[in-house]
C-alpha cells in the first residue's frame, strides 16, 4: 500500500522528468531558431533535415504527424518529398 511519502516521492520524480523534458525541448527550439534564418524566405525544412537536427527517428516523426504536425508536399502524384515549416514545428512543440 502506498504511503503519503511514496506519493510525494512519485510526484517529485514526475516533476523532475517533466523539467528535464522541458529543458530538452528548449534546447531543440534554440537549435531550430538559430538555424531558421539559414532556410531562406520560406522557412521550410525537409523531412530528413528535421529528423537529423532533432535527432528523432522516422517513427517519432510519423507519430508527430499522426498527432497534427502539418506536412507540405508538392501536388505531384506519388511524390516522396515532404517539408515542414519551422514555425509549425515550433508551434507543435509548444513554443509560442
Amino acid at each position: 500500500m502506498a504511503t503519503d511519502s511514496d506519493t510525494i516521492v512519485k510526484g517529485l520524480i514526475q516533476k523532475s522528468v517533466l523539467s528535464e523534458t522541458q529543458a530538452v525541448f528548449k534546447e531543440i527550439v534554440k537549435t531550430l531558431e538559430e538555424k531558421a534564418p539559414q532556410r531562406g524566405a520560406l522557412g521550410l525544412i525537409s523531412q530528413s533535415q528535421l529528423r537529423n537536427e532533432l535527432d528523432i527517428s522516422w517513427q517519432t516523426l510519423q507519430r508527430w504527424k499522426d498527432h497534427g504536425l502539418t506536412t507540405y508536399k508538392p501536388p505531384i502524384p506519388d511524390t516522396k518529398l515532404s517539408y515542414y515549416k519551422v514555425s509549425d514545428v515550433l508551434y507543435f512543440l509548444g513554443v509560442d
